[in-house]
């Protein structure tokens, strides 16, 4: 499970270490110089460009430039008025040529000779995008790099071409642009809400300081991290704590620093939770000696219609798959629901958890209204899934224990019933923050499906859970919805089951193209290959944002990887074991 914290508790955090003296800058800069050296393979005949702002990250970012050039790198660093006074002074003593940022054509001169970029503009208390010089040059460096500005002419170094010196493929068979290493998240995204806005480079590789931040793992600002790496500076956390699994290094130096200064700086709850495939054990429900159908859960769907009788059956089958005691059908299309699914059985009884609303439509909508309207009067205090058509029941003063599942158009729909302003298009450029005001406004849990699932709940952190694209297909949805009200059925806390359901929904969706019943026939298999355990490798499954690993800022030893060199949008793999990178990081130091 990774557990990621807002700006504010990560600054919380490192105040009490600050005024204790403990160096938070130097021990950030030198993990941040040693990812580099890991990402390169080395300093012999690299180059690096530092783009330093004017606050903490910048420094960082002066700091690792410094020791990047005493191990032998040419490292140039561009910076703009009120920039990081002994990070500026630690860089022109290494020998670091200092550009100004005014002088676009300088620095783009020595961007086309550099092998990585580091990304040092803004830093977590940052808001809004990039403004000034540093934008404008944002945007011409990355168009640069996506192929849509080439290297004009008058901005070459002598006897360069245009293309850059890093010889990647990217999308299209083109060169693309340096390697791109951002400090702690890409500057100018959301740190808490994963916005977008303006000019962003998109890094390779982020190193995060202290603890994961929840824009890394939120879309649209997800797309732009990279892979993301954790240096423990110091502040309390091990990896395991952060979520980050048994083979990351949780810095033993820092943790001393930090036992020595006799300070407390453990963070709070995190503000963004994200279930991985080893956390499915502890979650999803499991029989025990003494179970029976009616301990296991009772499932009841009122889903599909002659419209879109396919609804009814891929959801009935997914609450079939999940594992519960019954899935009792109680929509329009008895006969041929049973048919398909003798499992389920119809009539009334006993109900643990409701799905109501997948391929609903006129008859079928009139059909669950007498059911819609007994969970109101109890207060909508029972577990019930609000999918698709049913979500026009949605309304203020509900319980958490009402699910609500829509995409961005279906929750902008809400939001106009609701009398809030909020655009299918807003929506989708800030999910978190668009779920969270659902969730307020409703008091309902709020599953917001996309490309990353944002799963909102009065009192819970954010749920964020990612999967393959795959899953985009007519249907999946329905399957979501069967699997998520399986899991309220056995008596999981909504937000965890909506995030479980999501999990498990994209480890079914693994290895297309596939139709949604493939996803449905996938689940079982799904969930018994995480039971047992296995390596991540092995599922297939992968965190939002990419591989989440933790290293110290003195751990050779960490978790490394070097990126290969053909490279297309959004697919990276290691290509050099633990053992091979901690040797090349110790033979660099």
């Amino acid at each position: 499970m990774i557990r990621a914290f807002g700006a504010r508790k990560v600054r919380e955090a490192e105040a009490p270490l600050l005024a204790a003296g403990v160096p938070l800058m130097e021990r950030a800069s030198g993990a941040l110089a040693l990812a580099i050296l890991r990402l390169l393979g080395g300093s012999y005949g690299r180059r690096a460009l530092a783009l330093a702002g004017p606050g903490n990250n910048g420094g960082d970012a002066l700091f690792a430039a410094a020791s990047l050039a005493r191990r032998g790198m040419g490292v140039a660093a561009v910076v703009a008025e009120g920039a990081h006074e002994a990070g500026l002074a630690a860089a022109r003593a290494a020998g670091c040529a200092v550009l100004d940022v005014a002088d676009i054509h300088a620095v783009v001169r020595e961007a086309a000779r550099a092998d990585v970029w580091i990304d040092g503009i803004l830093g977590i208390g940052a808001r809004g995008g990039l403004r000034g010089p540093f934008a404008s040059l944002v945007e011409r460096l990355e168009g640069w790099r996506e192929g849509a500005a080439w290297l004009p002419k008058a901005d070459r170094p002598a006897g360069a071409s245009s293309a850059p010196r890093t010889k990647r493929m990217a999308k299209g068979g083109r060169e693309a642009g340096p390697l791109v290493v951002a400090v702690d998240v890409p500057s100018g995204i959301g740190t808490d809400d994963g916005a977008a806005p303006g000019p962003i480079l998109r890094a390779d590789l982020t190193v995060t300081m202290g603890a994961p931040k929840p824009g890394l793992f939120l879309d649209p600002a997800r797309r732009h991290a990279g892979r993301v790496e954790t240096a423990d500076i110091g502040l309390g956390l091990s990896a395991a704590a952060l979520g980050l699994g048994a083979s990351s290094a949780s810095g033993a130096a820092g943790r001393a620093a930090h036992d020595v200064a006799g300070v407390d700086c453990g963070l709070p709850s995190p503000d963004l939770v994200s279930i991985e495939r080893a956390d499915l054990p502890l979650l999803w429900p499991v029989p025990g000696p003494s179970s029976h159908k009616y301990t296991r859960g009772v499932v009841g769907v009122i889903a599909g219609s002659t419209s879109y009788p396919g609804a009814g059956f891929l959801c009935v089958d997914a609450a079939l798959a999940a594992g519960p005691g019954m899935v009792r059908y109680a929509g329009t299309l008895g006969s041929a629901v049973i048919s398909s699914c003798p499992e389920a059985v119809l009539g009334e009884g006993r109900v643990d958890a409701w799905v109501i609303g997948p391929g609903l439509d006129g008859e079928a909508l009139a059909h669950a209204e007498p059911i819609v309207d007994r969970l109101r009067s109890e207060g909508w205090t029972a577990p019930v899934v609000l999918d698709a058509g049913a979500l026009a029941w949605a309304e203020r003063g509900m319980t958490p224990a009402s699910v609500l599942t829509p995409h961005a158009g279906e929750l902008a729909a809400l939001f106009s019933r609701l009398g809030i302003e909020g655009s299918r298009e807003g929506i989708a450029a800030c999910p978190a923050a668009a779920a969270k005001l659902a969730s307020e406004a409703t008091g309902a849990t709020v599953a917001l499906k996309g490309p990353v699932d944002v799963v909102a709940s009065p009192g819970s952190p954010v749920y964020a859970q990612s999967g393959p694209a795959w899953r985009a297909v007519a249907g999946a949805g329905d399957v979501y919805a069967g699997l998520l009200g399986a899991l309220l059925a056995a008596g999981l806390e909504p937000a965890q089951a909506a995030a479980a359901a999501a999990c498990v929904h994209g480890l079914a969706s693994e290895n297309g193209p596939m139709r949604a019943s493939d996803i449905v026939r996938n689940v079982p298999a799904a969930v018994r290959a995480a039971l047992a355990g296995g390596s991540e490798e092995e599922s297939g499954f992968r965190t939002p944002g990419g591989s989440v690993r933790a290293f110290g800022a003195s751990d050779a030893s960490a978790s490394a990887f070097r990126m290969r060199k053909a490279r297309t949008r959004g697919r990276r793999r290691p290509v050099q074991t633990t053992e091979e990178c901690a040797h090349a990081a110790r033979e660099e130091l």
